[in-house]
């Protein structure tokens, strides 16, 4: 990010190539410019009336076959994690330039679990959940604990979901002192651990699998996500560390049987 004369330049040369699978994010320059130039006025100019003058100022700069700017055919099912870490790029961008806007890392994700299989009486199930992380702590306070990274997203009742898939959920919680320490904490993880009651094949895709989301100020960074099967229904038994098994944080059918416990704990913020 650097001023080119009356432009404001956010230049994404050097973004890696685009991939063979469905990691890739198509960034939008129009919508790019829209957040960017709203969350400016926002920030240094907050009585303006809101209007798109400032599209013109803006130079957005995103190289042709990378992976925020893929050429057709590319797959993007999985662009939502990259969503998140733009995300982060911006916060930490204007961060340098002004400390009072610097911001810590996101759990910048958007962790997708799908659950499908056929119930006893023969009838199709599709489960698809969107789990949630902790958000950044705030200058006044810690950061909240489990939100999702789109505000219209919420939680579903444990009950409701029970009632219609052949699952039960046996923890839906905030993992305490999971959020990275600092003089306010970030938001904490959330912990969710299934118990499936059929045959079926779990589908995962989530992210902050080897990059722990980073702190400011002094603030330590949050934990990594982390995906964790019981199989021969060992969870709380004292086998259970014997048919634990990671989990992979991007994998496809993934087969279990009933009485398999599967907790997920999805990343959080630091402060």
């Amino acid at each position: 990010m650097q001023k080119e004369g009356e432009k404001l330049v956010f230049d994404w040369d050097g973004t890696s190539p685009q991939s063979n699978t469905s990691m890739n994010f198509y960034l939008s320059k129009t919508m790019f410019k829209i957040f960017i130039g709203y969350y400016l006025l926002a920030i240094y100019d907050p009585h303006v009336v809101v209007n798109d003058g400032f599209h013109d100022l803006l130079d957005i700069r995103i190289p042709d076959g990378t992976i925020l700017r893929p050429i057709r055919p590319a797959a993007v099912s999985c662009r939502t994690h990259l969503l998140g870490r733009v995300m982060d790029v911006m916060q930490a961008l204007f961060g340098q330039r002004n400390p009072a806007y610097r911001c810590a890392a996101g759990f910048s994700d958007s962790p997708h679990l799908f659950y499908s299989g056929f119930k006893p009486s023969g009838d199709f199930f599709l489960l698809y959940q969107i789990g949630f992380g902790g958000v950044p702590a705030r200058p006044i306070g810690d950061g909240p604990d489990c939100h999702c990274l789109f505000p219209a997203i919420k939680s579903i009742p444990a009950e409701n979901i029970e009632l219609y898939f052949p699952v039960i959920i046996e923890a839906n919680e905030a993992l305490a002192d999971s959020g990275g320490p600092g003089y306010f904490r970030g938001g904490n993880a959330q912990r969710t651990l299934y118990r499936w009651l059929c045959e079926g094949d779990l589908s995962i895709h989530d992210d902050r699998w080897l990059v722990k989301p980073w702190g400011v100020n002094g603030g330590k960074p949050g934990s990594r996500s982390k995906k964790i099967i019981y199989r021969n229904n060992s969870y709380g038994t004292t086998s259970q560390d014997e048919n634990m098994e990671i989990v992979q944080s991007k994998m496809d059918y993934l087969h279990v049987y009933p009485g398999m416990p599967t907790p997920f704990l999805y990343p959080q913020l630091t402060p």
